[in-house]
């Protein structure tokens, strides 16, 4: 199985929520959005956009590079 870009960028962000023990509902209050937000794009049912990614990296102290390296 081939992984689409988007199926990395959302595994990328799992992994870097794990590394950092935060869970959906962690990120989602960081971010003031809801858990079902955050899972949605977390699960790649929704795409991540550039914009999402520089939120969720600003949220987890990372670089949005990071999580847009693909």
């Amino acid at each position: 199985m081939i992984a689409t870009p988007n199926a990395t960028v959302a595994a990328t962000v799992r992994a870097e929520m794990a590394r950092r023990n935060v869970t959906t509902r962690d990120l989602a209050a960081k971010l003031e959005k809801s858990a079902a937000w955050v899972s949605r794009r977390t699960t790649g049912a929704v795409p991540i956009t550039p914009d999402d990614a520089h939120l969720i990296a600003d949220a987890l102290g990372v670089e949005a590079s990071l999580l847009l390296t693909t």
